[in-house]
């Protein structure tokens, strides 16, 4: 009888720990590297021209040079059509512009982001890959614009986690800034969920590699 019942306490012990890992695979704090983790990649800080549509191309630019190939920032501009009247490049210009000089297609477009997690996870993927992440974003989530708002684009360059549990709110993001105007232009940092609520307040969708 007694074995029965140690028997029986195995399995509903066996079926709460199962629950658990089911529960912690969903959970922002399992998708974080572990604390203290920080990994930043060494990409070329360039700038747009000034009073420009170009931050697309300067980033394509910064990211191109980090694979080691030199290209003007007018050969890219011009390879990618971005227009003086076109409010911004779209992001599968970056994408054909990135594919088409750095061997194996390894950028993709993700659309349609649905959760901070979800942006953690394929972050931290795509760095650790050691490819810079394209971002298309609306400014005024970044508190480097002091809620001024443009669309435009940012390379995310790497990552430091491991004190904001699930707020996110400890946990960065590092990027180039390509922005002609010096007040933002520059490597910066900014809190995961700030760059995810910028992505998402755009067109929620990104560049990544893998």
């Amino acid at each position: 009888m007694i074995r029965k019942i140690n028997v029986i306490c195995l399995a509903f012990l066996l079926t709460i720990i199962g629950a658990v890992d089911a529960y912690a695979s969903d959970n922002y704090d399992a998708v974080l590297p572990q604390s203290g983790s920080k990994v930043v990649l060494d990409v070329p800080l360039h700038k747009q021209d000034k009073n420009s549509n170009k931050c697309g191309p300067t980033c394509c630019r910064m990211t191109l040079e980090y694979f080691g190939v030199s290209k003007s920032l007018d050969t890219i501009v011009n390879e990618m059509k971005t227009y003086p009247d076109h409010d911004y490049t779209h992001i599968d210009s970056s994408r054909y512009m990135l594919n088409d000089y750095i061997s194996g297609n390894h950028y993709v477009k993700k659309t349609n982001l649905s959760s901070l997690s979800e942006f953690i996870r394929i972050l931290r993927q795509s760095i650790d890959a050691g490819y810079p992440m394209h971002c298309l974003l609306e400014t005024q989530y970044l508190p480097a614009y002091s809620n001024a708002k443009f669309s435009h684009y940012v390379v995310a360059t790497g990552y430091m986690w491991g004190q904001g549990g699930s707020t996110g709110g400890g946990d960065f993001v590092f990027y180039n800034d390509p922005h002609y105007n010096n007040t933002y232009y520059g490597r910066h940092s900014c809190s995961a969920n700030d760059m995810y609520r910028a992505i998402v307040a755009h067109s929620a969708c990104f560049l990544w590699g893998n």
